[in-house]
């Protein structure tokens, strides 16, 4: 018999889409499977559809934790593994039915610890083939830093899409980061690549990955420039630790100015912040200096238009007029979008 392969299923109030997610697993053609539902606190009926699921087949195992977040839930997961291999699929995404079976394959053939696949991305508009690289190939971590680095703080570093080696997780202690609201899978795989000497990369969508119409991407945050910060925080820490602050300082700025400007879109732009006019500009200064930025040091070829234009106001410290270009935006947007949070 092949290779057990454990699934593990993060899962918070995402029951329209959780049926679709789980039956994509079990009817995955790879069927030595390990299926892993973590409920992390859901207020909605996510509880109840575990339970039918895990009366319905019997390689479901099913943990009801009380809400402690996504890194606490895909840790108790780890723990609960039995399986060779883990793979990491979010409760309102699918799999393509040959997900498991073609990604085990390829990794065992490359006799790599970590392999990656390419993604469908789900809209309203339809599914789009996202592809991480040019072609299917062997990555060599240490020739490929840049490139991994790069492609990581942009979006590589998501942990599904992927099939880890259990004993690689474990025997490197790799886990997420509890308490971190944001960025804490990009932290495990800039861990997760540091630690493995290869990566096999095949250039085939496989996963399915939602990308929804609605208005919780510009919910009100009033905390989030503590969110940044502890972000920030982790990701010079994991520059510090591997000697890599000298040579990638610019990725680290770059990252910094993104959070920033979503640090303004969350706090002060939402309708929700009832302060003036007045004390949001004073305040919005203020936050941007408690960064420390260095704007010299970012580098514009991560940014999109918008962003452009966001860091050359703040660089120039046109607060209001930032201001007034995101708030039209936030006002006159007819579709705004839910992201999972990365």
């Amino acid at each position: 018999m092949k290779d057990k392969i454990s699934i593990i299923v993060p899962i918070y109030n995402v029951s329209y889409y959780l049926d679709n997610c789980i039956e994509s697993i079990t009817k995955q053609t790879y069927s030595n499977l390990e299926i892993i539902l973590v409920n992390d606190g859901s207020t909605d009926n996510s509880n109840d559809i575990c339970q039918k699921w895990e009366k319905i087949d019997k390689r479901i195992t099913y943990i009801n934790q009380k809400n402690s977040g996504v890194s606490v839930a895909r840790n108790n997961g780890i723990k609960k593994a039995t399986g060779k291999y883990i793979s990491f699929v979010d409760g309102d995404d699918y799999l393509e039915i040959n997900f498991i079976k073609t990604l085990y394959n390829f990794t065992v053939k490359n006799n790599v610890d970590v392999s990656i696949c390419d993604y469908y991305l789900i809209t309203n508009q339809g599914k789009k083939e996202m592809n991480h690289f040019d072609k299917t190939k062997i990555i060599d971590t240490k020739k490929n830093k840049k490139e991994l680095l790069e492609k990581t703080v942009q979006f590589l570093g998501i942990p599904w899409g992927k099939l880890y080696s259990k004993e690689f997780l474990i025997n490197n202690n790799l886990q997420f980061k509890v308490g971190l609201k944001r960025m804490q899978d990009t932290i495990f795989t800039l861990d997760v690549f540091e630690l493995c000497n290869k990566i096999a990369y095949l250039h085939t969508p496989l996963y399915d990955y939602r990308f929804l119409q609605t208005s919780a991407r510009n919910k009100y945050s009033k905390d989030f420039d503590k969110t940044a910060k502890d972000i920030l925080k982790y990701f010079k820490e994991y520059l510090d630790k591997n000697n890599l602050w000298n040579e990638y300082q610019y990725l680290y700025y770059t990252k910094m100015l993104l959070l920033i400007i979503e640090m303004i879109k969350l706090k002060y732009i939402p309708d929700e912040c009832k302060i003036s006019l007045f004390s949001k500009l004073r305040q919005i200064k203020n936050d941007i200096k408690s960064f420390n930025p260095n704007f010299k040091l970012v580098s514009k070829k991560f940014l999109d238009n918008k962003s452009k234009t966001g860091f050359f106001l703040l660089k120039y410290h046109l607060y209001l007029l930032f201001y007034i270009i995101y708030k039209l935006s936030y006002k006159n947007k007819k579709h705004k979008y839910y992201k999972k949070d990365e």
